[in-house]
């Protein structure tokens, strides 16, 4: 089987006033299998057609991505504090929901799917990291049953043992 590894920072935008999806940062997206060398997807959350150079004023700067991000509610207009400080501080994050779609597009090309695939999850528990824009949240929606071991700040909070029972849950020829 192959271990997909998606990993970040999750970024809660205020709830309240305009509903602002949650925003996800992503800092790894991998493939790996025993006796392969690990497969690099990070290259596959970006979209080089429409992105602009960004190095004069990162958070200033607005590509046709981010501007159909905020279409679609999913991310603050470029015109206010939110969108600004969002992409000063986090300039690579995203909506959770575009990083859990990219995610599923890419993994089919792998033959991954909701019913040969158990999702392992990381994230703090705190209920801010289990609302319904959440990353964890949409991700347990689509793979369906999830297997938790995240702790404090959502480092996972199982060894040697807790892995063991995770592996214990993937299907013969799963993922």
């Amino acid at each position: 089987g192959r271990l997909v590894l998606i990993g970040g920072v999750a970024l809660s935008l205020p709830d309240g006033g305009p509903g602002y999806d949650d925003q996800f940062l992503p800092l790894m997206f991998e493939v790996r299998q025993s006796g392969r060398e690990a497969i690099d997807l990070m290259g596959r959350f970006s979209n080089g057609h429409i992105q602009q150079d960004l190095a004069f004023s990162p958070w200033a700067a607005v590509g046709a991505e981010r501007q159909v991000f905020a279409w679609m509610a999913w991310s603050p207009p470029v015109d206010t504090p939110q969108y600004q400080a969002l992409h000063r501080y986090f300039p690579d994050a995203l909506p959770a929901e575009a990083v859990h779609r990219r995610a599923i597009q890419v993994l089919r090309q792998y033959g991954l799917n909701d019913v040969n695939t158990l999702l392992g999850t990381s994230f703090d528990p705190d209920n801010v990291n289990h609302e319904a824009d959440c990353l964890g949240t949409l991700m347990q929606q689509y793979w369906g049953e999830v297997f938790p071991m995240g702790g404090l700040g959502g480092a996972p909070f199982t060894g040697k043992t807790g892995f063991a029972a995770f592996s214990s849950h993937v299907a013969d020829e799963g993922h």
